[in-house]
């Protein structure tokens, strides 16, 4: 399994195992709204937002981003589910920097096109549609661009992942077909160069309302042409 998150989580820690007293288990942000909203709190605080809507948006890419890569990914990759009950995060500031699954949320498969269904239902539908109705209470946070972090979320942890660009794409198509609600968040498409998969956002996040800095990378306000190259 250290392989597999390797490839589906680059760039955080995925530990299996049982999580320590301070982790943060995913289905409390949907059942324990006070948790949810101590999340916007610390990337409020720690990202310097000045609008409480670009706060709470932002919160939940970086959360698609963690959680998709370590429940989605696995069935993409490695045909193995991954059941986001069992899955914990660590909310250290800006992002989620170690992840934990436990033993019983990994589930093996042998039909990874019928994974990907029981994904699209479990996770994207179940899970991060909660997530979704959890959030709406924040300002800004209606159900369209709510659901535009969440496909950029998935998009993202495609982008990010190893794996053939091929295999991903084909995913990402088989994804949006069973979720068609995730058609009208952006398009996963290769970059000009052709070397990796780059989505490109139909939502905006707010980030560039943050005093310090610019519009994100994948910003419907820029050009595809300068998304594409990047």
């Amino acid at each position: 399994m250290k392989e597999l998150f390797a490839a589906c989580c680059p760039e955080a820690e995925v530990i299996v195992g049982e999580p320590p007293a301070d982790a943060i288990r995913c289905t409390d942000l949907i059942s324990k709204p006070e948790v949810l909203r101590s999340l916007v709190d610390v990337e409020e605080r720690s990202s310097g937002h000045i609008l409480r809507a670009s706060a709470a948006r932002t919160f939940l890419s970086c959360y698609a981003i963690r959680v998709l890569q370590v429940t989605v990914m696995p069935t993409v990759i490695g045909a193995v589910l991954v059941h986001p009950d069992g899955v914990s995060i660590r909310g250290d500031g800006h992002g989620f920097s170690i992840v934990y699954v436990e033993p019983q949320a990994v589930q093996p498969i042998d039909d990874s096109v019928r994974g990907l269904v029981i994904v699209a239902q479990r996770v994207l539908e179940g899970h991060m549609r909660a997530l979704a109705e959890s959030l709406s209470v924040e300002p800004g946070c209606a159900w369209s661009p709510v659901a535009g972090q969440i496909g950029f979320g998935l998009g993202t942890a495609m982008a990010r992942a190893r794996a053939p660009k091929e295999k991903l794409l084909e995913a990402h198509r088989e994804l949006v077909a069973h979720v068609p609600w995730l058609a009208h968040t952006g398009r996963l498409v290769e970059s000009t160069a052709g070397d990796k998969l780059v989505f490109l956002r139909s939502k905006c996040c707010l980030w560039w309302t943050i005093p310090v800095e610019d519009e994100c990378r994948s910003c419907p306000r820029r050009s595809d042409e300068e998304r594409l190259a990047r």
